[in-house]
């Protein structure tokens, strides 16, 4: 089972969508948020994720990427939904890059790993992946016009790492609260 609410959902967080300015470290806040923002998505219903994407999106781009993003993450909420467990779903950007920027658009890589567990549903694994997103500048600020995903790069384990089953991973992190101040308490995702 999962948070009931993510931490810095809501109308107040996707207006910082845009970013404060034309240049490229507010471009790359943008791609970081949104390269992270399916921990927070997770956790919405999907008319409030398709409001979110729809809001930080270019008109044109809009309403493909609410669509492809609801079907994404109400998949994923629905197999998760099925543990009887906490959900461990952290989404952590490690690195951006600036790949283009000038006035009217920019191209930022992010560097992300997401770490998964979920009692008898999901084994404790983590994924490696580069998502790169393309932004426009709008009179409302940067918005994104496309979202590309690609694996890794992966490090490898530590040599004193093994593997964990779901229920002993979620036992011996009980208490934790994660880094981004939400604890974690049993609850239904939407």
């Amino acid at each position: 089972q999962a948070p009931a609410a993510a931490p810095d959902s809501g109308p107040g967080r996707q207006a910082e969508a845009g970013g404060g300015g034309r240049d490229e470290a507010a471009a790359a806040a943008v791609a970081v948020r949104v390269a992270t923002a399916s921990q927070r998505w997770l956790y919405m219903t999907d008319d409030q994720v398709a409001a979110e994407v729809t809001d930080i999106a270019t008109a044109d781009a809009g309403p493909r990427m609410a669509e492809d993003t609801v079907a994404e993450i109400r998949s994923a909420r629905d197999q998760l939904g099925m543990s009887p467990g906490r959900v461990w779903w952290l989404v952590r950007p490690m690195a951006s890059k600036v790949e283009r920027a000038n006035e009217d658009s920019a191209r930022v890589s992010v560097w992300v790993v997401t770490v998964l567990s979920a009692s008898e549903v999901a084994a404790p694994q983590s994924e490696w992946m580069t998502i790169t997103v393309d932004l426009d500048w709008t009179p409302d600020g940067w918005r994104v016009d496309d979202v590309r995903e690609s694996a890794g790069p992966t490090p490898m384990t530590g040599p004193r790492d093994d593997p964990w089953n779901a229920i002993p991973f979620d036992d011996a992190l009980a208490g934790f609260v994660r880094l981004d101040g939400e604890a974690l308490q049993p609850a239904r995702l939407p």
